[in-house]
């Protein structure tokens, strides 16, 4: 084959196959999920009611301050086709997770809360969700309902106690970006 070079080909390989898997980095790892708008202060992160007990279905998803229960450790898990679960540690149930993030209605509708529902395998658009790196450590959350448009935000860019986290129409404002902030960074 004139005018292919091997040698050129391993470095091409490698780079597509890490540009390919840039989110399974983030798989099947527990995060804390914070606003952005928070930055160092002590509020802002993904919480559950009730003080880290078991998932209660159709809990709300709201923001709150840090503390280490499982209802504030969140894994991103593949579902397919690129998009991804998020589900809560305290849905866990053994190796697999029994609930996970869902939005609330099916309508996809700004402003639409999100909550903790049973897992679904098929039709489950409301539950699928694609994480998107747009640098500086700050990440959007896209739902694969509403064609795929749509991200997760903090209601009304608020983040203290009780916030609720919702659905709105893609835009680059800071109350719809979330870092991702493992454990051991907290410990």
């Amino acid at each position: 084959m004139r005018g292919f070079h091997f040698k050129y080909f391993i470095p091409v390989l490698f780079v597509l196959i890490l540009s390919g898997s840039a989110m399974t980095a983030h798989s099947n790892r527990y995060y804390y999920i914070k606003s952005v708008i928070s930055g160092d202060r002590n509020r802002g992160y993904w919480d559950l009611p009730g003080g880290g007990r078991r998932y209660k279905k159709g809990d709300d998803l709201h923001l709150w301050a840090f503390d280490r229960g499982d209802d504030r450790k969140y894994m991103i898990t593949p579902a397919g086709n690129g998009w991804d679960y998020i589900s809560p540690a305290n849905a866990a149930c053994g190796d697999v997770f029994c609930g996970t993030v869902d939005v609330a209605v099916e309508s996809m509708q700004n402003g639409s809360k999100l909550n903790i529902m049973d897992l679904k395998l098929t039709d489950n658009p409301g539950q699928l969700f694609k994480v998107s790196d747009i640098g500086d450590g700050k990440f959007k959350i896209y739902i694969n309902g509403g064609g795929g448009k749509k991200i997760i935000c903090t209601e009304n860019g608020a983040d203290k106690n009780g916030t609720s986290v919702i659905v709105l129409d893609d835009n680059d404002n800071p109350a719809c970006q979330w870092r991702f902030i493992e454990p051991e960074e907290l410990e």
